[in-house]
């Protein structure tokens, strides 16, 4: 937890750290949280997230159809707690934006 509030708040100081400067394993770690943390949120819209990086994937929000949402380790993680839009990930939609996952935490 306190590696998680360490990174994620330093990104949020705005000081000029990214998401993609934390060492991968971090990154892959806080993925894997934050997906699995809104994998059963009825309140999440259906879809299906792949990591690219690490041939990953997770089930996010109801059983509905899914958007595909697809992307590096460090742009997943950025849109999934909310501090990007995630334009930069392949997204399998009629308007190509990923939905907005709700607030993770």
């Amino acid at each position: 937890m306190r590696i998680r509030e360490t990174w994620v708040h330093g990104v949020d100081l705005g000081a000029g750290a990214s998401f993609g400067d934390i060492l991968p394993e971090v990154v892959a770690e806080l993925v894997d949280e934050v997906a699995s943390g809104l994998m059963d949120r009825e309140e999440c819209p259906p879809m299906l997230v792949l990591d690219t990086e690490r041939s990953r994937s997770w089930r996010i929000g109801p059983a509905d159809d899914a958007v595909e949402v697809a992307g590096p380790s460090g742009e997943l993680l950025s849109w999934l707690t909310g501090r990007d839009d995630g334009a930069t990930l392949k997204v399998t939609s009629i308007d190509g934006h990923p939905p907005q996952p709700p607030a993770w935490l």
